[in-house]
């Protein structure tokens, strides 16, 4: 791989030249570009790059660190030059440095036959730049679900790798055992053609690209004792040499012969910890007549039982249970076998190793979460309740892969799933209610995480839901309340009286928050942030206003106008705009600030002052990497921007230069000092706010040097 310095430009070459080259550049990068290749591919069980489907290869090359962090790899599952069809992506986490050796073993997933390109990218879409283009060959084979038995045996073949266009097949039974040489792979007379040119179809499945998707089965004919080849012929893939097709074995058996289900087992388990699960080991006589067979353990430590320890087969399977008693055993290795006799078999006796392996405790994963229960209530015919918040995450040791689940279609959980790699790494789950086609009444359900690798695998929080009616005698009560208490007031415009609102009565709602408070939003029996807000009591009302600490020491012009329930406080105060390091040329910067929200769910900040809102760009930008956030223009000089607190972020407004250094390159010294904890709600977010003026400074400093030139 070339090592790449700064180049300097020819003289002659006038800004404005240099200007058409970049936007050039940008255009063609729309399209994939291939870069100098310096990787190879190996390992494949025929050559280097020709295979099977389920060959381990290995893909070896060096890379740059100027590529990312990221590298990418795309397997074509078709073959030859079908550019839009799928391919399978492995991620490789970069480690550092300017150049490393690349070394990564890589299988071959189900795919058709023919040539397939492996592609290299250095983005998560082969579309992009690829840095380079592998090929590797797959050819054909088949496989067994019976590999030794009588004459007669009834045997599936499954398929591999064929081609995508095959419709007939054909299955040859050579008669003698062993190999046969090239020169019989295509005589009669070496063979029994057990399936003559079968109709089939191939899967459309693209996880089963390459197999048949039609049953395929033949009958063992009468032939000699041993091991005998099968070979499989379709009508595209129809030359065993040509295309390499791999054949599969039986084993025809004339004498009574033990059969095992299994070879060998492999047994886990901890010092002090549960005996691991019972395994079945299956044993049967594949020959003719009757077996009678015992077994027995050798082994230096008495902890392997078998169940049964005798018994006959005409052909039927047995079930040994294998079970395993760790009680006296320290951590380490230990080695059983289990022979199996039986006097009338040919291959008396046959062996089955056993593996156990016992290590000292480890610490797990530990589900943890908040609250343990949630309570929702509804009126029969009205809004759905206001959603809550569901937080997981591991307060054990490892990592956490969660899943969570409810018992109720009228109970939503999104997302369901996530991962935690400790307290640090709160994750949110949106829990929702559909109270449509519900009738008064209570309900209750039960949201279950799950960790199959967690200490305990299964934790559950309950969850009530209560409906409520019309009232029997017209007159409905309104109920209100402050989040948090000392927050602030809501006041009516029409006194409840004692017995409650007239059924139709229109009532309007006043949140007035507290000194340092902020309204935020309505929850309960009505929802959104309009304030006031106007009621028409037909059912029983339970209005909750939320208010939230918002705390900007004197700061004009940034307001926080909306904020989820489940949002404590947000506070904003200024950072120094000489802290954000060396601007790059054309941006200039108003203001910046950190921002500190506490709680969960997401708050709107809006900006006021600025001359020319609609040229302003918000970026999160996080462990230094940018992702535009969306903006509302709100007036002439005001833009508002929402963002999520669940994750700690660092949000910059700010444009691309069109050439030389971007603005990220810039101030990454900055960003290396504040990109700190992630996970925790109460992380700062910095604010600052750019505006654009790239695009001006590039036309003037043209201007500028075409005079010079004169």
């Amino acid at each position: 791989m070339t090592r790449h310095g700064r180049n300097r430009l020819p003289r002659g070459i006038s800004l404005f030249t240099i200007l058409v080259l970049s936007v050039s550049l940008v255009l063609t990068t729309t399209t994939p570009v291939e870069a100098d290749g310096s990787f190879d591919v190996s390992d494949g069980s025929i050559d280097d790059d020709e295979g099977y489907v389920g060959d381990e290869i290995t893909i070896s090359g060096e890379w740059d660190s100027e590529h990312g962090e990221d590298m990418y790899v795309f397997f074509e599952l078709f073959a030859e030059d079908e550019a839009d069809w799928p391919m399978e992506t492995v991620e490789y986490d970069y480690d550092g440095g300017d150049y490393y050796e690349f070394d990564y073993d890589f299988e071959i997933p189900e795919c058709c036959s023919g040539v397939h390109q492996i592609l290299i990218c250095d983005e998560d879409d082969p579309d992009e730049v690829v840095d380079d283009t592998l090929e590797f060959t797959v050819y054909p084979y088949i496989e067994l679900d019976e590999e030794e038995g009588l004459i007669g045996t009834e045997v599936e073949v499954t398929g591999h790798g064929w081609d995508e266009d095959e419709s007939k097949l054909s299955i040859r039974f050579f008669n003698a055992t062993g190999e046969p040489a090239p020169s019989e792979l295509d005589d009669p007379g070496y063979y029994t053609l057990v399936v003559d040119e079968m109709d089939i179809e191939m899967e459309e499945d693209d996880e089963k690209y390459g197999m048949w998707d039609t049953t395929v089965t033949f009958n063992v004919p009468t032939t000699i004792k041993g091991v005998h080849y099968v070979y499989a012929v379709g009508d595209v893939n129809d030359d065993i040499e040509d295309f390499n097709i791999k054949p599969a074995q039986f084993d025809v058996v004339t004498d009574p012969t033990i059969s095992v289900s299994e070879d060998s087992f492999e047994f886990t388990a901890t010092v002090d910890g549960a005996d691991p699960d019972e395994e079945t080991l299956e044993i049967w006589n594949s020959g003719p007549g009757t077996i009678t067979w015992s077994v027995e353990v050798e082994s230096e430590e008495d902890w392997l039982d078998l169940d049964p320890e005798d018994g006959t087969s005409t052909g039927e399977h047995d079930d040994v249970t294998l079970s395993v008693d760790i009680s006296d055993l320290d951590a380490g290795s230990y080695e059983a076998t289990i022979s199996i006799n039986a006097t009338e078999a040919v291959n008396s006796p046959e062996t089955v190793t056993v593996d156990l392996e016992v290590t000292e405790e480890e610490e797990e994963p530990t589900i943890d979460f908040s609250p343990s229960s949630f309570a929702f209530t509804a009126h029969e015919g009205g809004a759905g309740p206001q959603g809550k918040t569901l937080r997981i995450w591991n307060s054990g040791d490892g990592t956490l892969d969660w899943s969570v689940e409810s018992d109720q279609d009228w109970l939503s959980l999104d997302p369901d799933e996530g991962k935690s790699t400790g307290t640090g790494q709160k994750r949110n789950v949106n829990v929702s209610v559909d109270i449509s086609g519900l009738d008064e009444g209570e309900y209750d359900a039960e949201i279950t995480i799950h960790d199959p690798d967690a200490s305990k695998k299964t934790e559950t929080v309950e969850v009530t839901l209560k409906i409520s009616g019309t009232s029997a005698s017209g007159l409905y009560t309104l109920t209100t309340r402050a989040s948090p208490s000392n927050g602030g007031t809501v006041g009516l415009s029409v006194p409840q009286p004692s017995g409650g609102y007239a059924d139709g009565t229109a009532v309007q709602l006043t949140a007035t928050p507290s000194p340092g408070y902020v309204f935020g939003s309505w929850s309960g029996g009505v929802l959104g942030s309009d304030n006031p807000v106007t009621v028409t009591m037909s059912f029983n009302l339970n209005v909750v206003a939320n208010f939230a600490l918002f705390n900007i020491g004197g700061l004009p012009n940034v307001e926080l106008v909306r904020l989820s329930p489940q949002v404590a406080s947000v506070s904003v105060g200024s950072y120094p705009v000489q802290g954000l390091g060396e601007m790059a040329s054309g941006f200039t910067v108003e203001r910046a600030y950190v921002v500190t929200p506490q709680g969960s769910g997401s708050f709107t900040l809006r900006f006021t002052g600025i001359s020319d809102p609609a040229n302003v760009k918000v970026y999160k930008v996080g462990d230094a990497f940018w992702t535009l956030l969306p903006t509302t223009v709100a007036g002439d000089s005001a833009i508002e921007v929402t963002m999520n607190v669940v994750d700690p972020i660092i949000v910059l407004a700010s444009a691309q230069p069109s050439g030389g250094q971007s603005f990220t390159g810039r101030i990454s010294a900055f960003f290396g000092k504040i990109s700190g904890s992630a996970g925790d709600l109460d992380t700062p977010v910095i604010v600052a706010i750019v505006i654009i003026g790239a695009l001006v400074a590039g036309v003037v400093l043209v201007f500028v040097l075409l005079a010079k030139q004169r």
